[in-house]
């Protein structure tokens, strides 16, 4: 049996609210205005955190009469976010939230989630395939190729160990599973 957080996921809404999720292409209601999302994310999250989602809102200089359909792709993914965090998760789920960013909009949702995290009690999983923005904010790295743990361990030991940089080191373990997986030629 799987357990997140102390209880089965799925097992009702109490263990629901304390996940927060952001996916790749930060699903969002294109005709829902930003105010919209939030008074949404209000209604359906007990423990809502508005000061927080204001505040974060008014820092990213986001309109809130604007709908989401029109924001830019690192405005979505900033939307997002703030609708994850808002919830006040104890566990915030990443499923490569940055992918289609470009890299101003990367650094500062990247910014964002580590100011975030600094001052609260929040575990955050993130899938990414942009190692080099991984290096600067991820504590531990499990490397999957194929659905199967090749490398995992605290980035900094990682580093310290291998001495190669983290790229290096990921690109390194990702071709030797491939490498492994591949059949061997028929005599």
């Amino acid at each position: 049996m799987i357990e997140v957080l102390g209880g089965r996921p799925g097992s009702g809404p109490a263990q629901l609210a304390k996940v927060g999720f952001v996916a790749q292409e930060s699903p969002l209601y294109a005709g829902f205005t930003v105010t919209d999302h939030l008074r949404f994310g209000a209604h359906m999250n007990p423990a809502w955190d508005a000061a927080l989602a204001r505040d974060r809102i008014d820092e990213l200089g986001l309109d809130p009469r604007q709908r989401a359909g029109q924001l830019s792709g690192g405005q979505r993914a900033q939307l997002a976010l703030t609708l994850a965090l808002a919830k006040r998760p104890e566990l915030l789920i990443l499923d490569e939230p940055i992918a289609s960013l470009d890299p101003l909009a990367r650094s500062e949702f990247l910014r964002s989630l580590a100011g975030y995290t600094a001052s609260r009690q929040v575990s955050v999983v993130m899938s990414s395939h942009l190692v080099s923005d991984l290096e600067r904010i991820c504590d531990y790295l499990v490397v999957l190729v194929a659905s199967r743990v090749q490398l995992a361990g605290p980035v900094t030991e990682l580093l310290a160990s291998h001495r190669q940089g983290l790229e290096d080191l990921v690109l390194d373990y990702m071709s030797r599973a491939t490498i492994n997986r591949q059949p061997t030629p028929e005599a």
